[in-house]
């Protein structure tokens, strides 16, 4: 539905937003973080069915650059 939730280690929500893809190109909006007019792009690497890869591209917040540039990413199936 073009929407996320990202949470921390101790399971509680730490961003959400919204997100597009471009091929291996997510644009994401993390409205309460980092504003709500601003996109950033990373590249995707996918490995699995549902578990990728993250590089920033373009993302001058940098306190959600910190936090997800090269980190993973996994899917919870509601």
């Amino acid at each position: 539905d073009g929407t996320f939730k990202s949470y921390g280690e101790t399971g509680k929500t730490t961003h959400n937003g919204i997100y597009k893809f471009s091929g291996d190109t997510m644009s994401i909006n993390d409205k309460e973080g980092c504003g709500d007019t601003y996109w950033a792009t990373y590249k995707i690497t996918f490995f699995g069915k549902d578990s990728a890869s993250n590089t920033a591209i373009e993302d001058s917040c940098s306190g959600r650059r910190e936090a997800i540039n090269g980190a993973g990413l996994k899917r919870i199936k509601n």
